[in-house]
């Protein structure tokens, strides 16, 4: 196998992912192809790899590079941040998943040992049954564009008025860092916009409420019930229902156990890209997948 690597320039990161995808490719005679910039899909791979929901400049955003490539029958690979956060021990992992936004459609058809999951050495915490409000994850921009979401202010404004139509309990908003404006944006809602660290929301919440980004898995984590909007990493032990959101689904503890050591599989620290480990089991994803 060939993939294109398209890069924004000289940035540190991109290049550090791509020199380790080099390498762990080799080992299996696969051939990662670094290319500065975008003029178009590269007919000579088999498919491309990109770092994020950005974009290589302002005028290309990753969600063109990547619809072009899949308009020719390429395949992807999209890495983003990992679902396990950088912790003590500097383990920075990069979740990737294989033609889609996130690996709903076949990470869960594999049966995953535990072993990558007790590396994180992770406590889950028992599911709670109260909560004092509805917890819910603000979307950024660039998160937006790449969903085809007009904007971040629009999409927290309808998120809002759909719960309201089914409960009124009080909303937490967890705005993204790149929202600015906190007095605007709160008065704008009508709700409270916190600034607390994400543990302390986390103790409080009778449910998590997010699109797609990784807070359903802090949620599974910390043993809180999960809506899902959109392709959630969590989406099949989640609540999906409005009618339902005062009493949503809780997953039984073999099925969340599960479903994180699957999701264990699906994100790698870029020493284990390098070394060829995490290639071997994307190749495999990638054949599975065709």
């Amino acid at each position: 196998m060939k993939f294109a690597y398209h890069l924004r320039g000289e940035r540190p990161r991109q290049k550090q992912l791509c020199t380790a995808l080099q390498a762990g490719a080799a080992k299996h005679g696969d051939e990662v192809i670094p290319i500065v910039g975008y003029l178009g899909p590269e007919p000579s791979v088999d498919g491309v790899i990109l770092l994020g929901v950005s974009g290589l400049h302002h005028r290309i955003s990753n969600r063109m590079v990547y619809d072009a490539y899949l308009a020719k029958g390429k395949r992807t690979m999209l890495f983003d941040k990992g679902y396990v956060r950088k912790d003590s021990s500097d383990r920075d992992y990069l979740r990737v998943c294989v033609d889609g936004f996130q690996p709903l459609s076949y990470f869960m058809n594999t049966t995953r040992p535990n072993d990558r999951f007790k590396q994180l050495g992770i406590k889950l915490r028992p599911y709670a049954t109260k909560g004092d409000y509805f917890l819910l994850d603000g979307v950024s921009q660039k998160y937006c564009a790449w969903h085809g979401i007009d904007s971040h202010l629009a999409w927290g404004l309808s998120v809002i008025e759909k719960i309201r139509a089914h409960s009124n309990r009080p909303i937490v908003y967890r705005l993204k860092k790149s929202a600015a404006n906190y007095k605007a944006l709160r008065d704008m809602l009508r709700t409270t916009i916190s600034k607390r660290d994400l543990a302390d929301d986390m103790k409080r919440a009778m449910i998590v409420i997010s699109h797609g980004g990784n807070l359903g898995w802090d949620a599974m984590m910390n043993g809180r019930a999960h809506f899902a909007i959109g392709p959630s990493i969590a989406r099949s032990v989640s609540e999906t229902d409005w009618a339902k959101i005062h009493t949503p689904y809780v997953p039984s503890e073999a099925e969340r156990y599960q479903l994180m050591c699957n999701a264990a599989y699906c994100q790698w620290t870029v020493a284990e890209l390098a070394s060829g480990e995490g290639w071997a089991v994307i190749k495999q994803q990638l054949e599975e997948t065709k």
